[in-house]
């Protein structure tokens, strides 16, 4: 196949496996024939095969196997003996079951595999037995029995005479017995015995005699149909299917893999040895490249270089073994919400995307608990009853959706519900009324500090105890045991329209990407996973240096206030009142759920992917740690735990206080960029300095001066799959001393479709231009003058400049200063 249905693929992979067994039990069997445990495992087999084909619809396949598993029965209730050609027939069967899924395999339907010639041969075997069972009539002079022959009524193979999983025969068996007439025989009407001759059935040939040779009168089969040709025998159709298989098993073996190639069986154990190992194997690759990291010895370099990236390979293929969807958790979700919704009353739906979400498998176990809880959650709490959500203008039947997806190299899993949403004022006057918090402290409190007052011990809003909810406790484990694996639980709720509770869950435990970094002498970790840049702090610079709102240090990070942290100071806080070291140092630049803060470390070590070790109790119980590791150098480092650093230093009062402070910054730009924006300084020659307006900027290259062409009267450049027009500024602009460079720096203009590029001497600067301060002296190109950066500076007119490139490149815009004006002010928000 294909594309081959997943189903259907593990279908095969399972058969082929039980067939390669079941083939070993066949032959074991003969030489054991009243071994239970064979055909009790022979038999399982087949009736597995028999029922999943059926319920994939591969009827073919089914009939075949059901014919099978009627012997088996057989076999397995002591009814038969096991003997050379039942032995035949079973491995002939079994051989055509395989040909039939090859066919699946390659062309997703059964094909046209012979099945009744071998349909034919068991049921041969089953009348032979029969036979057997009847005694010979008493007639001297050789003539058929008929009488006897007709009463006994033949077996009906398929459909009827089948076996439960005890080995009792169906109604359908006891109904033929008592009637008088023979049943029809729906697949032997026309079967050749040994000599080639047709018959009635087996059964009835041999309970009546052998017949004399001269006699004239055809039997009913003969009337109906021509004889077929002979069945081969059985080990000959067996040598014969075998040899037609070789060439299609030459062919996938030139083309793809078979289903069953394709995928092996691991026990889950040597896995977690294999990661463990992985694991020592980084460990050593990083002293290996730290050893190196100083030698001049390049075959030494070369070579270690050559081992980090087959480790690197490595690790990430063992990682992917250990990878599951994670629609496996969410397997028994569906029913979790149907009962819930039942005991509560409730029409709920369940709703799940991106089932097909990897997750490593130890941590699909770790967060089975939570999930479930989540879930129950949205139903309980979430979901209205159905009356109150019709009242509400909704749909009375209530949705719960569980949604998987990656971000920022994390596994989001969000349980969202539809139903009334989060109250934060019921919150608030419960945690006033358990003393949690105090009136003060509730003021300073935003939404979404109030509602992480959910996740403390024993907290409920809900106003009765049932065996369902109430207690106040869950979502406090909840958030205990994902934070356990190094993830994150969040809540969001808008009142009237729904929660989402959100997991962050990282990929694995095992092998983290980490920043490491000093601080007081000591060396930490920082997962990667929470970091977003690194910033250097220097205090003799007023740009790069702390401010403070109310007592709180804050950066100012391209226009926005970043709150702070120092490391030393979290770990030791007595020194929290000394602001004499916080002069220099680096700014790690975090993200914790959706706060982002700065963490001041006096110094950044290395990228490097690190094992993570479990820690001590004792070190476990301070709480800011999430594990140990060891580095490269032989060296011990602690890796931080993000979420508890931020919780433990930043307080609501100073976050807020950032918040306000931001605001009133951004609402002062806000004003400020209706005069102020932002321009790009360039020197085209003679010493004169041009301004263009930011917004005219879009990208800045560097081009050699050979791939200038012309086109009439106009120079072009051929500039991503495209003809660009270009205008040099100093030409324009009556530039005296005029040169031609061999490397010409390039502005970019573009809109919509269109560009034009302007050719400058050089990129000087990026500057704030006040436009009360213009100069309304103009020239030709131009339109006025400043003072940036105490020089003066002429203002482009970057209308009559792309004009000279593209005279109809401004046909379609009614005013371009209005549209230049508002790109300039989207430059300065953005800044």
């Amino acid at each position: 196949m294909g594309e081959m249905d997943e189903i259907v693929r593990e279908f095969l992979v399972e058969s082929y496996e039980n067939l390669d067994q079941l083939e070993q039990d066949m032959v074991s069997l003969e030489s054991d024939p009243g071994s239970k445990d064979l055909l009790s495992s022979i038999f399982r087999t087949i009736h597995t095969i028999k029922g999943t084909s059926g319920f994939l619809a591969f009827n073919r396949l089914e009939k075949l196997a059901h014919r099978g598993e009627n012997l088996l029965s057989e076999l397995r209730d002591g009814v038969r003996e096991m003997d050379q050609d039942t032995a035949d027939v079973l491995l002939l069967m079994v051989d055509r079951i395989r040909n039939i899924m090859n066919s699946v395999e390659e062309t997703g339907q059964e094909g046209d595999v012979d099945i009744e010639s071998v349909i034919a041969k068991i049921e041969a075997i089953q009348g032979k037995s029969q036979s057997k069972e009847v005694p010979p009539a008493d007639n001297s002079a050789g003539e058929p029995a008929p009488t006897e022959a007709a009463s006994e009524p033949a077996e009906v193979p398929f459909l009827t005479n089948v076996p439960d999983e005890n080995g009792e025969t169906s109604l359908s068996d006891a109904a033929a017995e008592e009637s008088s007439e023979p049943a029809e025989i729906p697949f032997l009407t026309n079967v050749p015995d040994e000599n080639g001759q047709t018959s009635v059935s087996d059964s009835s040939a041999e309970a009546a005699g052998e017949a004399p040779k001269e006699t004239p009168t055809e039997s009913p089969a003969e009337a109906v149909a021509p004889a077929t040709p002979a069945a081969p025998t059985p080990a000959a159709a067996v040598a014969k299917s075998k040899a037609e298989s070789k060439p299609a098993e030459h062919n996938n073996n030139d083309h793809t893999r078979s289903a069953a190639e394709s995928s092996i069986r691991v026990d889950v154990d040597l896995l977690d040895v294999l990661m463990r190992e992985v694991s020592e194997l980084v460990l050593v690759r990083n002293q290996i490249v730290r050893l190196t990291d100083s030698m001049t010895d390049m075959n030494l370099v070369q070579s270690s270089q050559r081992l980090s990236i087959v480790a690197t390979e490595l690790q990430e293929g063992i990682m992917k073994t250990r990878m599951q969807p994670i629609e496996h958790l969410w397997a028994k979700m569906p029913r979790v919400v149907r009962d819930l919704g039942k005991q509560t009353n409730k029409d709920v739906q369940l709703v799940m995307i991106g089932g097909d979400t990897e997750l490593d498998r130890s941590l699909l176990e770790a967060i089975k608990d939570p999930l479930t809880h989540m879930v129950r959650n949205a139903v309980d709490h979430g979901v209205e009853l159905p009356e109150v959500r019709k009242a509400a203008g909704k749909n009375p039947k209530g949705t719960v959706t569980l949604k998987a997806y990656h971000a920022g190299g994390q596994v989001v899993v969000d349980i969202i519900d539809d139903g009334a949403g989060i109250d934060p004022a019921e919150v608030a006057n419960k945690a006033l009324e358990k003393g949690i918090v105090t009136q003060a402290q509730l003021g300073e409190m935003s939404d979404k500090e109030i509602f992480n007052l959910l996740f403390l011990p024993g907290f409920s809003t809900s106003k009765k105890i049932s065996n369902i909810s109430g207690r106040g406790v869950g979502t406090d484990v909840v958030k205990t045991s994902v934070e356990a694996i190094g993830g994150t639980v969040d809540v969001e709720s808008e009142l009237g329209q729904g929660s989402t509770w959100r997991m962050r869950i990282p990929l694995t435990l095992a092998i983290q990407p980490s920043l490491t970094i000093e601080s007081h002498g000591e060396l930490y970790a920082i997962p990667q996973v929470s970091l977003l840049e690194l910033v250097a702090l220097d205090s003799s610079r007023k740009e790069t240096s702390m401010e403070y709102v109310n007592s709180s240090p804050v950066y100012r990070l391209r226009g926005m206030l970043l709150p702070l942290i120092r490391l030393s100071h979290v770990l030791h806080p007595e020194e929290a009142e000394r602001r004499d070291e916080e002069a220099n140092g680096v700014i790690a630049v975090l993200q914790n759920d959706d706060q982002r803060f700065g963490l001041v470390v006096d110094k950044v070590i290395n990228n490097e992917e690190i094992v993570v070790k479990p820690l001590s109790s004792k070190l476990k119980s301070i709480g800011l740690y999430a594990g140990a590791t060891l580095l490269g150098d032989g060296r011990v480092a602690l890796i931080l735990d993000i979420g508890a650093v931020a919780r433990r230093s930043l307080s609501g009062a100073s976050t807020q206080a950032a918040q306000k402070a931001q605001a009133a910054a951004e609402a002062a730009q806000a004003r400020n960029s209706e005069v102020i924006g932002q321009a790009l300084v360039v020197g085209i020659g003679d010493g004169r300095r041009v301004a263009i307006p930011l917004a005219a900027v879009t990208r800045l290259e560097h081009i050699n001066v050979e791939k200038v062409e012309r086109v009439g009267g106009r120079e072009v450049i051929q500039y991503r799959g495209q003809i660009l027009p270009i205008v040099r500024l100093d030409r324009l602009l009556g530039v005296m001393d005029y040169e031609e460079p061999k490397d010409l720096q390039i502005v970019v203009y573009n809109r919509g479709e269109r560009s034009v590029a302007m050719v400058v001497r050089e990129i000087l600067d990026i500057v704030a231009d006040d436009k009360r301060k213009h100069s309304s002296v103009e020239d030709h190109g131009l339109l006025g003058s400043a003072v940036l950066k105490d020089r003066v500076t002429e203002l482009l007119d970057v209308e009559q400049a792309v004009r000279a490139a593209d005279p109809t490149f401004f046909d379609e815009i009614d005013d371009f200063s209005a549209e230049l004006e508002i790109g300039s002010r989207l430059d300065m928000v953005g800044a």
